[in-house]
């Protein structure tokens, strides 16, 4: 599928034949969108139809969706925040979307906002439109973010919002947009860090290292990016280690700016050793009762079967053997490099006492 054609498929170019009639998901109410809106091309594809009404869809949001502020669970990427989301998500009152800032950038636009220039700097209008709708609660995204769509159904929808007291949980990978997001919406933080030698790991086994040296101002912009000393640019592990610290620097320098009740962070190897009583911390920061149906789908992501296949995006792991796999898996001389890089930024965690 070409980039014009995916894009073409994504906002669907109107509401199409399939949708032209009544709506059943507004069971009893259902009325013809096509008739009422005429041809919309500005949606983008959802497996929920309410949910692509445009402006009524937004009106009908505020009835149907839960009025207290999202959760975000904010972190680099490879650093378990699809794990939280998951758990956190599928807590009976939860409302999962998986990176709908970071997917929808992507899909409609062609590139990802792993990273964003921060500041005054505005995002661009898909990221400020993807936003809008997710800490509204309008699940306006494909079912790469929409990942329960059956939750999403008008009464099922109503009954988690406004009787079982559901919070919206949104997963993202954009920590430089932090400053943005707090200055723009509402919502309850949930930071995850991890140490950086792992990170790096993770990241060159998803072949995402290549050139990163040569991609730091376009990654960081101008003014951090400057502040990586030229000698840690000459190795791409070196520079991965200073670029993470600059991103956890501006996290938790914004971090300092905002109530302390109004966030969470924890370390991915807090959740790996104790994850009963790390996400016991973090359903009930979120509103969730952790009652014994969301132990043990903690244990079960916790406890990884043997002959289960390893996915690089699964949410199913065998917990303690992660906390230290990056000594296994980097040679001592780049575990140096990424460390001499990290720590040459001054970071906030992470520091000497965890190598």
């Amino acid at each position: 599928m070409t980039s014009r054609s995916k894009i073409k498929w994504i906002y669907g170019g109107a509401l199409g034949e399939r949708d032209k009639h009544s709506i059943s998901d507004f069971g009893d109410f259902g009325f013809d969108l096509k008739g009422h809106f005429g041809n919309m091309t500005d949606i983008r594809h959802s497996p929920k139809r309410w949910s692509r009404a445009g402006g009524l869809s937004t009106l009908l949001a505020k009835g149907l969706t839960p009025p207290c502020p999202p959760a975000l669970i904010l972190s680099l990427p490879r650093c378990g925040s699809s794990w939280v989301g998951k758990m956190l998500g599928q807590s009976r009152q939860g409302l999962y979307l998986r990176e709908p800032m970071n997917q929808s950038k992507l899909e409609i636009e062609g590139e990802g906002t792993v990273f964003m220039v921060h500041g005054d700097d505005a995002p661009s209008k898909t990221y400020r439109a993807a936003a809008d709708d997710a800490f509204r609660g309008i699940p306006r995204f494909s079912r790469r973010v929409v990942k329960e769509p059956s939750r999403w159904r008008v009464d099922r929808l109503l009954y988690r919002s406004h009787v079982l007291g559901g919070r919206v949980v949104i997963k993202d990978v954009n920590p430089l947009a932090l400053g943005w997001l707090l200055a723009n919406h509402q919502f309850k933080l949930i930071f995850l860090t991890r140490h950086p030698a792992a990170v790096a790991a993770s990241w060159h086994r998803m072949g995402w290292m290549e050139g990163i040296e040569s991609r730091l101002e376009d990654i960081l912009g101008q003014e951090l990016s400057s502040e990586i000393q030229s000698e840690h640019t000459q190795s791409l592990w070196s520079c991965h280690g200073a670029m993470q610290a600059l991103v956890y620097r501006y996290v938790f320098d914004t971090l300092d700016s905002i109530p302390h009740d109004s966030y969470r962070t924890v370390s991915y190897e807090s959740l790996c050793k104790d994850p009963e009583e790390a996400f016991q911390g973090l359903f009930e920061f979120s509103g969730f009762p952790y009652n014994e149906h969301a132990r043990k789908r903690v244990r079960q992501h916790s406890r990884k079967e043997e002959d289960r296949k390893e996915e690089p995006y699964s949410t199913h792991r065998r917990s303690t053997d992660m906390i230290n796999v990056w000594r296994r898996d980097l040679p001592k001389a780049k575990q140096s490099e990424i460390r001499e890089g990290y720590l040459s930024m001054h970071p906030p965690v992470y520091e000497n006492g965890t190598w």
